[in-house]
């Protein structure tokens, strides 16, 4: 889908850059036609190349000099004829056609794309130009045409048609050769990106096979891990390729030589390619943590450390986010004591992750609590409820499984590859707490975690 829509943007960008040249042509035109219309025309000397326009009216039209030199008078009609003639006479440049679905000139006769404008100009007051790409020849062009409309010096020739002032002449059309941007590049960009996904894809393998073996006791078991493993693939190579093809497209508007970016479009592409980059960073950090609680080399570091310190750290990290949402976020703190033994680092990250998903799973307006309250003497217990979609019980006891979702296509589009809440749980565990959670479907969930209060 993202090749599609690179190669949709690149067109987009081709068909600006085509138009506006042509806008250009049209406009030199336009003003060397109002140039000549400001000095009632010019005399120029009559030669082979340069004979009177026989379709002006005017008295004065054919005039001899004190020296005997014979002039004729051309006006803007008859000026940008003179420029389409130079135009035609060079085969691969642009060429310029002054045109009319009444032509008096039979050379003005439209041609077929240019009749087809010009009746659309007529049926739609509002349609002032008309482009488009077309070969010919085996020649990329780029036409283009807008209206001529009559003012009141036009009428001299032209009131024998019918014509009034404000009704569409005709118009000048350009036609000039454009070859659109190479795609190649983004071929291979995509195909880079492709590499990347099998190779994400080998090593997802890899690692899920290799966690496997405990799990072949039965063979539903055996398939459910087959599904798990295909579904955390799928989420994965999403995932991943999602912020890289983010983090490419960016990076290729902002090298481009043709890109007219003002500065703030240029910070928000920035922007998109810092929040992109933290993404990734944060799913490959969840991979590593993963790999490491099962080969047993993560680090936990357990000490005295203040719960409301952490909570009230984590808000401010996401009150943009609940703004913008919407969200009603309340606190609610039982306990004399907020102290517990427990590793910061990885407190905060637990807690964020729990608060990251009642954000995601909480519609727009809905409530969020926290809540802390002493359980026996020996724990603290955390709670975070939210007012979200909640979570049916036959799926309850599977959501802390690594790699499983409980809506593969809602939980891909909000974010995730299924490892957050495994990851979690062993967190929680490896400092001497417990996690679970109490939900109803529509309803909402309650994901709670114990800490110890005390280092053994």
């Amino acid at each position: 889908m993202s090749l599609f829509w690179n190669i949709y943007t690149s067109n987009s960008e081709d068909f600006n850059l085509a138009i506006h040249t042509a806008q250009t042509h049209f406009q030199q035109i336009v003003n060397m036609r109002a140039w000549s219309e400001r000095h009632h025309g010019v005399y120029v000397p009559i030669t082979k190349s340069m004979q009177p326009n026989s379709y002006l009216v005017d008295p004065l039209r054919d005039v001899t000099t004190t020296n005997g030199t014979k002039l004729t008078k051309i006006d803007s009609a008859y000026m940008t004829r003179q420029v389409a003639e130079i135009t035609d006479a060079n085969s691969e440049g642009v060429k310029i056609h002054l045109t009319s679905l009444k032509p008096i000139r039979p050379k003005n006769k439209p041609l077929e794309w240019e009749k087809k404008a010009l009746e659309l100009f007529e049926q739609n007051s509002r349609m002032l130009e008309f482009g488009e790409f077309h070969k010919e020849s085996q020649k990329d062009l780029f036409r283009y045409i807008a209206p001529l409309f009559v003012k009141t010096r036009c009428l001299k020739c032209h009131v024998n048609q019918g014509y009034k002032v404000g009704d569409i002449r005709g118009g000048i059309s350009v036609t000039l050769p454009f070859s659109k941007a190479n795609k190649l590049p983004l071929w291979i960009g995509h195909g880079i990106i492709f590499i990347i996904g099998i190779i994400i894809l080998w090593i997802a393998g890899t690692f899920i096979k290799s966690n496997s073996n405990r799990l072949k006791s039965t063979v539903n078991t055996l398939k459910e891990v087959q599904t798990q493993k295909n579904n955390f693939i799928v989420s994965l190579n999403h995932e991943l390729r999602t912020p890289l093809t983010s983090i490419m497209g960016f990076t290729e508007l902002l090298e481009s030589v043709d890109c007219r970016c003002s500065e703030d479009e240029k910070s928000s592409y920035l922007l998109q390619i810092k929040h992109s980059s933290y993404h990734l960073l944060k799913l490959i950090n969840e991979l590593l943590d993963i790999s490491k609680i099962e080969t047993g080399s993560i680090a936990i570091r357990c000490q005295i450390i203040d719960l409301e310190k952490i909570i009230s750290e984590a808000l401010e990290m996401m009150k943009t986010q609940f703004i913008k949402k919407g969200l009603s976020i309340t606190t609610t703190l039982n306990s004399t004591s907020l102290q517990v033994c427990a590793d910061e680092k990885r407190v905060t990250q637990v807690f964020l992750n729990l608060l990251s998903n009642a954000y995601k799973f909480t519609p727009a307006g809905g409530k969020i609590n926290i809540q802390v309250m002493a359980q026996g003497n020996l724990y603290l217990k955390i709670l975070i409820s939210d007012t979200g979609i909640g979570i049916n019980e036959d799926q309850q006891d599977k959501i802390f499984e690594k790699f499983h979702q409980v809506n593969l296509k809602r939980d891909e589009a909000l974010g995730g590859i299924g490892i957050g809440l495994a990851l979690t749980k062993k967190i929680v565990t490896l400092q001497g707490g417990d996690i679970g959670v109490d939900s109803k479907l529509k309803k909402g969930s309650t994901f709670w975690f114990t800490l110890p209060i005390t280092c053994k």
